[in-house]
């Protein structure tokens, strides 16, 4: 993924993340793994 692409994957993901999607559906969604999406889970 491109470095613009994972930015923008991650911050559509922790919006979501704050809007109460689980973390597997964000995976599925963003294509991010659940270490990428780790430092979002606070």
């Amino acid at each position: 993924m491109q470095e613009g692409s994972r930015r923008e994957a991650l911050r559509i993901a922790g919006s979501m993340l704050q809007n109460g999607l689980d973390k597997e559906m964000v995976q599925k969604i963003t294509g991010l793994s659940a270490d990428e999406l780790q430092p979002l889970c606070g």
